[in-house]
């Protein structure tokens, strides 16, 4: 176990890997690189995921109990070269999707024959915040999971879960728009005045 309490822990372009946990409890960056081991953020920690075109992948876990801003795109949590392998992170904190970089479509994604996970756990918020208006994406490579709460404050968030989204809130503020593509998501909630699209409940 590696403990970062202070300022300045970044990954660039190198793989953080092995059966050991990185925890992070002070602030940081994930600007490019890999997660093939373990990650967790705290709820003291705060960890900026940056850079535009720049693939960030995550074929371990990562866990937030704290803060993670996404202001850049390519967050995979899948591949399948050289071997198949796929991710999972689970959000208990805020993960705030800021990302209004030209590929929005890439947000968080993953290879589409073997998706990764998202999991918004019991008490965690997934918040899209967009300065421009602009949309941000869950791709059809990864599955989300949402026991929490996903909320749209402004601009657009498109999730095009494959196998349906759990039993979270969903909620979009006025002016702001949650588009669920999803095979079908079991008793969860939805709120707000404003548009929530594409959205079906399996029973």
């Amino acid at each position: 176990t590696i403990d970062s309490t202070s300022a300045g822990f970044e990954l660039a372009g190198a793989d953080i890997a092995g059966g050991g946990v990185v925890s992070i409890g002070g602030s940081g960056e994930f600007s490019s690189g890999a997660i093939s081991g373990n990650v967790a953020v705290t709820d003291t920690g705060s960890w900026n995921i940056t850079s535009t075109s720049l693939t960030k992948l995550v074929t371990g876990s990562l866990t937030n109990d704290g803060t993670i801003v996404q202001t850049g795109d390519d967050l995979n949590l899948s591949t399948s070269t050289p071997t198949p392998v796929a991710g999972a992170v689970v959000n208990r904190g805020l993960w705030d999707l800021n990302d209004d970089s030209a590929s929005q479509s890439r947000t968080i994604n993953g290879d589409f024959s073997l998706p990764g996970t998202f999991t918004n756990d019991v008490g965690g918020v997934v918040r899209r915040t967009s300065p421009s208006g602009l949309y941000a994406t869950f791709g059809t490579g990864v599955n989300v999971v949402n026991n929490g709460t996903i909320t749209v404050d402004s601009g657009e968030l498109r999730i095009n879960a494959m196998t349906g989204i759990g039993g979270g809130a969903l909620d979009a503020a006025a002016g702001a728009v949650l588009e669920v593509r999803a095979s079908g998501s079991t008793g969860a909630s939805v709120t707000g005045p404003s548009a929530i699209t594409g959205f079906s409940i399996k029973t």
